[in-house]
């Protein structure tokens, strides 16, 4: 349980990250972009522990009944975190 909980903290703070730098409350640059990409891998890498402890329980019924919602969560966390670190950055061209 405590997986998912870390995990939902490392994703909102992967997508907080860029959306501070477009709203301007935040200045733009590289290092924003590393932090959202390594809190984003960080989420991603929390809900494969998560996974790795269900199946070392052997709960396979909850692995086969979520692995469809954790695995579009991933790829839309990974989408989301994508293009708002591309907006972040051309904001910051254009300011700079």
């Amino acid at each position: 349980m405590l997986y998912h909980v870390v995990s939902i903290f490392f994703g909102l703070l992967a997508l907080g990250v860029p959306a501070r730098v477009i709203l301007g409350v935040a200045r733009p640059g590289a290092w924003g972009v590393l932090a959202s990409g390594s809190c984003c891998a960080a989420a991603l890498l929390c809900q494969l522990l998560e996974l790795a402890r269900r199946a070392q329980l052997g709960d396979f019924a909850a692995i086969d009944d979520t692995i469809r919602a954790v695995c579009l969560a991933a790829a839309a966390l990974a989408a989301a975190v994508l293009v708002l670190n591309l907006a972040a950055l051309c904001v910051g061209n254009k300011r700079g």
